[in-house]
């Protein structure tokens, strides 16, 4: 494999890794888990109302 390693650790728990998911993270997807991560209560706005 000749490409580089992406993960996102949040309070040494790996949050996000390429390989194990498949890519690069979406805003609202990567905002969610470390929001899930931190602070559960917290509303994101927009990004946790449905789309119509």
């Amino acid at each position: 494999d000749l490409g580089g390693i992406f993960e996102i650790h949040v309070d040494k728990e790996l949050v996000w890794e390429r390989k194990r998911d498949g890519g690069f993270p979406d805003v609202k997807e990567l905002k969610t888990r470390v929001r899930d991560r931190i602070d559960p209560g917290k509303d994101l706005g927009h990004l946790d109302r449905p789309v119509p």
